[in-house]
């Protein structure tokens, strides 16, 4: 049945066989932070989360259409792929900083500490509710 199952996905547009196989390796892998699999007799292509790692694959896509070199025939498909760069900091003149500048900063270092402490907070939480999983496993 888990032959079946495999080849049916296998079969399916959102999976192709290298994939399957790849997913199947770092599944069942020692290398594997996640453990060993949940059951050994159940393979892990056919696990419901499996499809969060496939490789999207373009069904109308030729193998004369892959560049290996990364450069892109088409100017607005690697203009798709640029993120967007962040503005260097540009110092404030010394005659421009007055009392709306000084509260400017204010806010913005409170608002940076709240957010800080939030992660914080988050990070802890999330530790904690790790800890209390594995020992529950």
């Amino acid at each position: 049945m888990a032959s079946d199952l495999q080849q049916q996905l296998a079969a399916s547009s959102l999976y192709d066989a290298e994939s399957l196989k790849a997913f199947n390796q770092m599944y069942n892998s020692s290398q594997n932070p996640y453990g060993n699999g949940f059951d050994k007799n159940y393979p892990a292509s056919a696990l419901p989360f499996f499809q969060h790692f496939a490789p999207y694959t373009n069904p109308n896509a030729t193998a004369s259409s892959f560049s290996p070199s990364g450069s892109s025939t088409s100017s607005t498909s690697s203009q798709q792929h640029q993120h967007p760069t962040k503005k260097k900091p540009v110092p404030v003149p010394a005659e421009q900083k007055d009392e709306t500048y000084f509260e400017r900063r204010r806010r913005n270092n409170e608002a940076a500490r709240k957010s800080r402490e939030a992660r914080r907070k988050q990070d802890n939480d999330n530790g904690t509710r790790v800890i209390q999983l594995e020992q529950i496993s």
